[in-house]
């Protein structure tokens, strides 16, 4: 788990309410204003993720212009952070799953720190050394569920600690600990199932 302490963060949902409004009105001082706030932060997320600061300046456009074209569905249900952070994670799994990027990144972080809740053993590094493998983890994880799949991408991706996968989505730690142990077991679950089906050998991979 991360040693970094997670951020705590106030939010004003009120404030935010009134921001979105005027966005969704056209006012555009209004969206420089929402920038302005949140860009900083999402930009060393996504820096986090990527290793690269000069295209993650590209990849923070793709999110704030997502973010003006989907503000009109925006209901004032939670912090406008959270709605762009969670905007983020969309964006940068399509990204990295359209330029198959994905098996790289998910190698350098998701193996490098194990497994961070549970007793289920990691996936060993040679699942990614054939562009078959690669392709199979990429369509098992496609599969899952976009609650699971999205603490798993904050949690093994870009490393956060649970609490601050909790604190990025605004839900309780336990359920994003619930959620990352059932994702990473149903992920696993059914790379063996797939892998037996294919007559690949995976026996000296899961020691259960």
């Amino acid at each position: 788990m991360s040693s970094r302490k997670p951020t705590k963060h106030r939010w004003d949902l009120d404030a935010d309410r009134a921001l979105a409004k005027r966005i969704q009105s056209g006012d555009a001082e209004a969206f420089r204003e929402l920038y302005k706030q949140h860009a900083p932060t999402l930009l060393r997320r996504i820096i986090r993720m990527t290793h690269d600061p000069e295209k993650s300046e590209d990849y923070l456009q793709m999110v704030f212009t997502e973010a003006y074209e989907s503000i009109h569905r925006y209901r004032g249900e939670g912090p406008l952070f959270v709605w762009l952070n969670r905007i983020t994670t969309y964006t940068m799994l399509d990204e990295f799953r359209r330029k198959q990027r994905w098996n790289d990144a998910l190698k350098r972080f998701w193996l490098e720190r194990g497994w961070d809740v549970g007793q289920v053993n990691p996936l060993p590094d040679d699942v990614f050394d054939t562009e078959e493998t690669q392709q199979m983890v990429h369509q098992i994880l496609g599969g899952i569920d976009s609650q699971k799949r999205i603490v798993i991408l904050l949690c093994d991706l870009e490393g956060l600690g649970i609490e601050e996968a909790a604190n990025e989505l605004d839900i309780p730690v336990g359920t994003v600990a619930s959620r990352l142990y059932r994702g990473r077991q149903l992920l696993k679950k059914r790379l063996r199932t797939e892998m037996n089906r294919r007559g690949l050998s995976v026996e000296e991979w899961f020691h259960e």
